[in-house]
């Protein structure tokens, strides 16, 4: 089913419409008077501040910077899915072999903070009115519980004799909490629209790619394969017109 399908033909026609014509007739902004009053007090001058300062009190340079920190947030986020999604995936499949159960986690003895992780996604299912099974408890664990079981209070109980097989030879258990510990600063920051303007954007991809590799060489190529990471790092701020 192709997406934005609705049940009326109407609404249908509308969005399919509504779409060609943003996409042929991009609409333009005069960024002047009154509609520059409305941006900052929607914006927020605090929010807007670090672009005003990078762009030297220019602002049209301030709000294409604005513009481009919202593309490459989105770029990035992008690839933190890949490597969220792919960790737990990896972890939990690992964890259910090696304990011959998909629900491993009642089977291990996890701290309290991690079991009351899971009793809250239990929880949050059966609220949705669905059946809680093991898939569902996975995709509703937060990345944060995740980068938790690799952390040096699980070293013994799952590192060792768990996941480090999983994970490339000479890649150590602190090595691989400290990036996702990284990871997770910047999907958070992404997640909760802050700016990365100070942030090296280009090592932050680099490290993501370099963890999905961990994960799996033919998903790091996938993922380098779609992303339009580097096509939008490299766009350049319009010039201003006459």
């Amino acid at each position: 089913m192709p997406w934005g399908h609705a049940s009326s033909g109407r609404t249908k026609t509308y969005m399919k419409e509504d779409i060609k014509s943003a996409t042929e007739n991009q609409a333009a902004f005069d960024y002047s008077g009154k509609q520059l009053e409305w941006l900052h007090l929607c914006l927020s001058p605090e929010r807007l501040k670090p672009y005003y300062v990078r762009a030297r009190g220019e602002q049209w340079v301030a709000f294409h910077l604005y513009i481009r920190n919202t593309e490459i947030s989105a770029s990035l986020y992008g690839v933190v899915q890949a490597l969220e999604v792919g960790l737990r995936n990896v972890v939990h499949v690992r964890m259910s072999e090696a304990l011959g159960s998909e629900e491993w986690w009642d089977r291990l003895p996890l701290h309290d903070e991690e079991l009351n992780d899971v009793a809250a996604a239990k929880e949050n299912i059966r609220c949705r009115q669905k059946d809680v099974r093991p898939g569902r408890i996975v995709a509703e664990l937060s990345f944060g519980f995740w980068v938790k079981l690799i952390a040096k209070s699980y070293e013994k109980q799952l590192w060792v004799p768990f996941l480090a097989s999983r994970f490339p030879a000479k890649l150590s258990r602190k090595a691989l909490h400290d990036r996702l510990t990284s990871i997770k600063e910047l999907r958070n920051r992404i997640a909760h629209h802050e700016t990365l303007i100070r942030r090296n954007v280009v090592q932050d991809y680099a490290d993501l790619t370099e963890c999905i590799g961990w994960l799996s060489p033919t998903l790091r190529r996938w993922v380098e394969h779609y992303t339009d990471f580097p096509v939008v790092y490299a766009k350049r701020i319009p010039k201003e017109p006459k």
